[in-house]
């Protein structure tokens, strides 16, 4: 029976079933969305999947749910599921799919489209959302996708889309169901087997790449080992570490995940000046390489082990610029680590690695007494960065913590100590703003049983975005702290600003237009108060506002609910 005409008999079978039931099978655990009348039949299968059907969690618009299952992927190391509504949804969401291309955060995304059949339309409303090659509009953003035309398709291709979105390097894939499609009876009404998916681990390099690379390793002097993506597995951070201190391999932490534990080959505080004295750098799978270059000496030899060349063509350029000095070595990272060759390090070698963690010691150090400095000099006015990441990390000291968003605050990262994985979950990876507190919350989603507090740092500008995302940590009572370091503008546009007055040799009197978010200043506080979050601040320029942070802390862990805190920044600063 594979009829189109929603005429079965009460309590028979749906594709729409099929999908969900095909959805626990692969392991998928929460399914996000922003209803959509074009998935209407999925939303009810999953209403009525039974207990063991993945969670469905409702965000307020597509960007935030896009955002939510970005951060719960990369904190569940799962693929999770997101149903976006035909045409508009798709579009709202595109800019949260591409962070989670560029971030390689495996998305199951699944849109609704208008029946295909024009004689099934309903006027207006599905005639205007019935794209022709609706994919078109993020294909050049997403690993794979596919629109089935037939019941029996559905199952494989949902299958397939889902090994390729786990498949490195991993990203978003893109299944577009119509919406007779969904609401026609399955081809098989007992329902479907579907043998769980095995895939292969990814791939090793090359034997004699391994080898050749063993050897320039073993002549180095003063290595150093840039970490970006690591396998998707537990202990592979570790397993590097482990490498780097037994070969006396400096690390550096490239920043999009916690691939270099806090340790004694953790070098990230003084990287510029490692890297400057550098006779070997090994990049492990990172994309972006000329932010690292341009410390490196010449005739410094340069490898690179991961994928960033594999993916083919991209939309952006997200894998930078070719460097042709560069060894490209194609495969997993961890397998290349495990696969080099070990040996007694030279005493040169274990010199410069003393040295240099002697070195990262005292920058820690340096900048521990700055910060503490900052911290009390902010009971005078706004807090800058630095006192308000000393404040933070006073007030979670107490707690299991993780940082869910905020990776491009570097004063987090210099005092914070990240000893163990799943404790920094990096920022969104493509630069699009109103993602933040969505991840976060995401992870907070992901791991709200196993730690105590999930922090969110971000801007003003970075949760007007999207405050939406709000609501939904105060509807799933997520362990959520959310730090809004308030500018009162956009800081990165005032030092573009000045930096074309400089050049034009012009009068900079006013830095203000389209800069500042102010006359009428946003209450963000109220804001939060409005999707029932509770909410402390504005806090700055008073003594014993340290304290109300560790209040914040505090009520997050025993109410078991999110806190948003206004902090008070200097103007226009980032």
């Amino acid at each position: 029976m594979n009829t189109r005409d929603g005429t079965m008999p009460r309590g028979g079978r749906w594709v729409a079933d099929d999908v969900v039931e095909t959805l626990r099978i692969l392991g998928t655990q929460v399914v996000v969305f922003n209803p959509g009348a074009s998935f209407r039949a999925l939303q009810d299968a999953l209403v009525h999947g039974g207990p063991e059907a993945p969670r469905a969690v409702l965000a307020l618009d597509e960007g935030s749910a896009v955002a939510v299952a970005h951060g719960y992927a990369k904190a569940s190391h799962a693929p999770t599921a997101v149903l976006l509504h035909d045409v508009v949804g798709l579009l709202r969401g595109s800019m949260g799919i591409f962070n989670a291309y560029c971030d390689r955060a495996p998305l199951l995304l699944i849109g609704g489209s208008g029946p295909l059949r024009q004689a099934a339309r309903r006027p207006w409303i599905d005639w205007i959302h019935s794209a022709r090659a609706q994919a078109a509009a993020i294909e050049r953003f997403v690993r794979y996708e596919d629109q089935p035309a037939y019941a029996e398709e559905v199952v494989p291709a949902l299958v397939r889309a889902w090994s390729l979105a786990l498949s490195p390097p991993a990203g978003p894939v893109y299944l577009c169901l119509d919406q007779e499609l969904q609401e026609s009876a399955s081809p098989a009404p007992s329902g479907r087997e579907v043998a769980p998916v095995l895939l292969p681990g990814p791939p090793a390099p090359p034997p004699d790449a391994a080898a050749a690379l063993s050897d320039s390793l073993a002549r180095a002097r003063r290595p150093v080992a840039v970490v970006g993506y690591l396998d998707d597995r537990p202990g592979a951070a570790q397993e590097v570490a482990d490498w780097a201190e037994e070969q006396a391999v400096p690390l550096i932490n490239a920043g999009v995940r916690l691939g270099v534990l806090d340790g004694p080959a953790d070098v990230t505080a003084v990287a510029a000046q490692a890297l400057a004295s550098a006779d070997l750098v090994l990049f492990l799978d990172v994309d972006d390489l000329d932010s690292w270059l341009g410390h490196i000496p010449a005739g410094a030899e340069l490898w690179h082990v991961g994928f960033r060349e594999t993916a083919g063509p991209h939309w952006a350029d997200i894998r930078h610029r070719f460097e042709p000095r560069v060894r490209d070595v194609r495969g997993s990272p961890l397998w290349a680590i495990r696969m080099l060759q070990r040996g007694a390090p030279s005493a040169e070698r274990r010199r410069v690695w003393v040295q240099r963690r002697q070195e990262a010691q005292a920058q820690r150090s340096a900048w521990r007494e700055q910060a503490a400095a900052a911290c009390l000099q902010a009971t005078a006015g706004p807090v800058p960065a630095a006192g308000l990441a000393w404040a933070l990390e006073q007030a979670l000291s107490p707690y299991r913590w993780c940082l869910g968003y905020g990776g491009r605050q570097a004063w987090l990262g210099r005092l914070c100590r990240f000893r163990a994985e799943g404790t920094y979950y990096g920022h969104e990876g493509g630069a699009g703003l109103g993602h933040g507190v969505g991840h976060a919350a995401g992870v907070a989603l992901a791991r709200r049983h196993e730690v105590d507090i999930v922090l969110a740092w971000v801007g003003d500008g970075e949760i007007l975005y999207a405050p939406g995302a709000l609501w939904t940590a105060a509807h799933e009572r997520l362990p959520l702290l959310v730090v809004v370091h308030n500018n009162r503008g956009y800081g990165n546009t005032r030092t573009h600003a000045r930096h074309m007055a400089d050049r034009r040799g012009r009068e900079q009197a006013d830095l203000s237009t389209g800069v500042e978010i102010e006359r009428p200043p946003v209450a963000l506080c109220d804001l939060a108060r409005s999707y029932g979050v509770h909410a402390l601040g504005p806090l700055a320029g008073r003594p014993g506002w340290e304290e109300e942070l560790r209040e914040a802390a505090a009520y997050v862990v025993a109410e078991g609910r999110p806190v948003l805190v206004e902090v008070m920044g200097d103007l226009g600063s980032r």
